[in-house]
C-alpha cells in the first residue's frame, strides 16, 4: 500500500508531465481561461493533498512508524 506520500508525488509528477506535454508556443496561444483549464484535474489533485494536509511532515512520521512497526 502506498503512502499518502508516495501517492503526493505521484500526483505531483502527473501535473509536471501533464505540464511539459503543451508546448510553450501553444500556452502562449491560449487565453487565460483556457491555461487555467490546462491539467485541471492534475492541479486538483495535487492541491487536495495540500489542503488536506496528509503530506504534513507529521503524517509522513506518523506513515513512517507504522510501517517499520509492521516488518
Amino acid at each position: 500500500m502506498k503512502t499518502a506520500f508516495e501517492k503526493f508525488i505521484e500526483a505531483n509528477n502527473a501535473l509536471s508531465k501533464c505540464y511539459e506535454a503543451t508546448p510553450v508556443d501553444k500556452w502562449r496561444q491560449l487565453s487565460h481561461s483556457e491555461q487555467d483549464a490546462l491539467c485541471q484535474a492534475e492541479r486538483s489533485a495535487v492541491q487536495s493533498f495540500l489542503s488536506s494536509n496528509q503530506v504534513s511532515f507529521a503524517n509522513l512520521i506518523k506513515e513512517r512508524l507504522a510501517a517499520t512497526s509492521h516488518k
